[in-house]
């Protein structure tokens, strides 16, 4: 996720943290836990039912109030705004989770790997390798968690397949992993990016700004099955991705096409 650099608070970890702090200081059982819509998007807003004992229910939402206090604060930067909110219901719970189940899913909730991994030494202010914990699901008889593990260097982003299977399987869980694509790591010798500063200057008189993101792009595969290709990529102007303010700037794309053809021609 492009956001991933600005160590955005995800709610979805902040709920087991919170959790964690709950059940450190009264008896609960977990009944439903939910957050996240993507796997590849920061998750805004996640949710937990849980069973106390009627006696703890002030004591709940002091415990919640104080824990609102203490994240707002922790991330009164980059997420303005932030709440977290607790609320008595008195609905009729069918299902709860056992007590072994709520405390396996609690700790492997706050122990889930997330966020920045590693930077990159080469180029500054690069994030190397990440993982998002983007969706919290509770089912009939599981709970989910899906997360999008990234690197550009292929090894770290096994160590951290490893090491969330590690965590996952300590506490008696079941992992798998799907949609795996590799990583495309920088080129120090390219030569078409060399071609491409030359056009870009000679088109716009400046030079071009050479920069690195920490997203998921098609590059990867393109390189494990064409071989070790030469490849820079490059595209609009996008803001606000992955979120419901994404937009695109169509003055962009429009450079982009005009770009494009200078460089066919010039590679020609």
């Amino acid at each position: 996720d492009l956001d991933i650099i600005k160590e955005r608070g995800n709610s979805n970890k902040i709920l087991g943290r919170v959790l964690k702090g709950l059940s450190r200081e009264i008896k609960l059982n977990l009944v439903n836990l939910n957050g996240g819509s993507k796997n590849n998007a920061i998750p805004r807003e996640a949710e937990a039912i849980i069973a106390i004992d009627s006696n703890d229910e002030n004591t709940v939402i002091d415990i919640i109030k104080n824990w609102n206090d203490i994240i707002v604060n922790e991330l009164r930067t980059q997420d303005p705004g932030l709440k977290i909110e607790g609320s008595v219901i008195t609905d009729n719970l069918t299902k709860e989770f056992n007590d072994e189940s709520t405390s396996k899913v609690i700790d492997l909730l706050y122990l889930y790997p997330n966020g920045i991994n590693s930077k990159s030494v080469e180029i500054e202010g690069l994030v190397e390798s990440s993982t998002n914990l983007g969706v919290l699901t509770t089912n009939e008889n599981t709970v989910e968690f899906d997360s999008a593990i990234r690197s550009s260097v292929p090894s770290l982003k096994e160590e951290i397949v490893l090491r969330s299977k590690t965590i996952v399987e300590l506490l008696g869980g079941k992992f798998t992993t799907t949609s795996d694509y590799p990583g495309w790591e920088y080129n120090p010798d390219s030569k078409i990016r060399e071609i491409c500063q030359r056009v870009h200057k000679d088109l716009y008189g400046n030079e071009a700004k050479i920069v690195a993101i920490h997203a998921g792009v098609e590059c990867g595969l393109f390189n494990e099955k064409l071989g070790n290709l030469d490849m820079i990529s490059f595209g609009p102007n996008l803001y606000d991705v992955h979120t419901p303010d994404e937009h695109m700037s169509i003055t962009s794309v429009k450079n982009c096409y005009e770009y494009l053809k200078a460089i066919l021609k010039a590679i020609k």
